[in-house]
């Protein structure tokens, strides 16, 4: 597959190369296999209803003794923030706690040997278009510098000062605390509808020599987004891992969201990818097969040198989800057999689950298919 990637309007052209299938590489899965989970905003939420500090520090627990590495949690949703920054509105339940709740999250993964990675949605503001920007954020922005869609409010992906507020609340977050990593997922353009970015798109091509096209143009801004980040992370002196999740269907993520997953793995702008794979091996549509689709990002990964992790779906477990119901109804071990079936390839070196809620949840039915999950991931580490 060829693509061509850019990466600084109208100064870069970077061009993708073709993949190949690797060669069988016979060799044992490695005993520092990587485990996440993922952690909305929606879980922290329900833990700040409540006791947060006793909610997080069970979820701490839970996520260790099942064998996890690592928490994405979700910092910055909806261009805010979980402390008091001075790039972002504070959201309203961690600003009434006497207490700083980031440092309070960190220190108690810490304590357990479990990696805090920071996850941002980078454009999201609002799911309702008519937000009117937070004073903070309005301080910093103009109309040009937001988009308004069916799906919400959206920093302009083509403006240099909502790139800039990106980098600087990230700058902040690294700035201010021990943070392992930085993580996005697959929240790019919300939308490919012209008129989304119109304005952007015009004021471009009247000063380009040679304009690219509309989706060439929305790639590249992404794009630059992209290696200013992985350049912000790489600066610092302690490592600091950036890592993005984006969707199942490789050919979507270039063609809708305009995200060149390729194109950031060659280039190593991200330390590990993880796309989400929350597909079972009986998906009516052949393509979207879990193990077809295991493939397809195996292929894609391989030749680089961007590790490579699987975002796996307990929360479908036990549920109607459409169309491969039957499976995921009455296969409780669908998440564990998946799990097996990445210790078989060796370019996977890492599994995420989401989500937290999903795992770790009073109901019999959940308490059994986190358990299959748990002993897979034991026996997988010889315990």
């Amino acid at each position: 597959m060829k693509r061509i990637g850019v990466i600084l309007l109208c100064i870069l052209l970077l061009c993708g190369c073709t993949t190949t299938s690797p060669t069988p590489v016979e060799q044992e899965t490695p005993p520092d296999y990587f485990y996440g989970i993922w952690v909305t905003y929606a879980e922290l939420n329900k833990m700040a209803s409540s006791d947060f500090k006793a909610g997080f520090t069970a979820l701490v627990n839970q996520s260790v003794n099942m064998g996890a590495t690592a928490l994405f949690v979700h910092t910055c949703a909806f261009c805010d923030s979980l402390f008091a920054s001075k790039v972002y509105p504070q959201c309203a339940w961690s600003a009434s706690l006497d207490y700083d709740v980031m440092s309070f999250m960190i220190d108690t993964c810490h304590q357990q040997n479990l990696a805090f990675h920071a996850w941002i949605n980078p454009y999201r503001i609002d799911r309702s278009s008519q937000t009117v920007l937070p004073t903070v954020l309005a301080g910093q922005l103009s109309e040009a510098d937001i988009c308004r869609c069916e799906a919400g409010l959206y920093l302009n992906p083509a403006s240099l000062k909502a790139r800039s507020l990106i980098t600087a609340g990230i700058r902040e977050l690294l700035d201010t605390y021990p943070i392992d990593g930085i993580h996005f997922d697959d929240y790019f353009y919300p939308t490919a509808e012209p008129s989304f970015d119109a304005p952007s798109y015009k004021a471009y091509c009247e000063t380009a020599a040679v304009p690219l096209s509309l989706d060439d143009f929305r790639r590249a801004n992404v794009n630059v987004m992209i290696a200013s980040v992985a350049s912000l992370t790489r600066s610092r002196a302690e490592k600091t891992a950036f890592t993005v999740s984006p969707a199942a269907d490789i050919e979507k993520n270039y063609a809708s969201l305009y995200a060149d997953v390729e194109l950031w793995c060659q280039s190593g702008y991200l330390d590990a990818v993880i796309p989400q794979l929350y597909f079972g091996f009986e998906y009516p549509n052949e393509r979207f097969c879990f193990e077809n689709l295991l493939m397809q990002w195996v292929n894609l990964v391989s030749p680089t040198k961007t590790a490579l992790y699987i975002g796996l779906a307990p929360y479908k477990l036990g549920t109607d989800a459409t169309p491969d119901t039957t499976e995921w109804k009455q296969g409780v071990d669908v998440v564990a057999n998946e799990l097996k079936a990445l210790y078989a390839q060796p370019f996977v070196s890492g599994a995420v689950f989401f989500s937290a809620s999903s795992l770790f949840s009073d109901e019999p039915d959940r308490v059994q298919q986190c358990r299959l999950i748990t002993d897979t991931i034991h026996l997988q580490k010889g315990e």
